[in-house]
């Protein structure tokens, strides 16, 4: 393995962070997010962990659930992922 080379980021562990980033910058409880998306908390956990892929219609349903774009989850175009991207409303429903 090459040292000088750099990691490339784990698709799973993105979209995992991205979700959990997003549940707490617009303060959404966990035990809210995987009852309205009808997951076990065991599988949000291990989502947002980046530990297990999240699939398709998931992830859908917790973007729909964060009232986030199902795009800034999935790191696509000019909604895509990273703190200074996240949506508006997520920004505005977490300042103080």
């Amino acid at each position: 393995m090459n040292a000088s080379r750099p990691a490339r980021e784990d698709p799973d562990r993105g979209a995992g962070h991205r979700l959990k980033l997003a549940r707490e910058m617009t303060r959404v409880a966990a035990d809210r997010v995987w009852r309205e998306a009808g997951i076990p908390p065991r599988l949000l956990e291990m989502y947002e962990r980046g530990a297990v892929p999240i699939r398709a219609d998931h992830l859908a349903t917790l973007a729909h659930c964060l009232d986030i774009p199902l795009a800034w989850l999935r790191d696509e175009g000019e909604h895509g992922g990273g703190e200074a991207a996240l949506p508006i409303r997520a920004m505005a429903e977490a300042a103080p």
